[in-house]
């Protein structure tokens, strides 16, 4: 019964990491694009 309830932690852990790796991502990579879309928008 333990490898069976550490198993299930690990699939709940994993989905946590997954979930706030997302966030991050979506937090810096979207501020990226907008200043990269400024920044190309700038040039002549």
């Amino acid at each position: 019964m333990d490898n069976r309830g550490s198993s299930d932690w690990t699939i709940i852990y994993l989905l946590v990491l997954a979930v706030i790796a997302a966030i991050l991502m979506f937090g810096v990579i979207k501020p990226m694009y907008s200043r990269a879309g400024s920044a190309v928008g700038g040039y002549p």
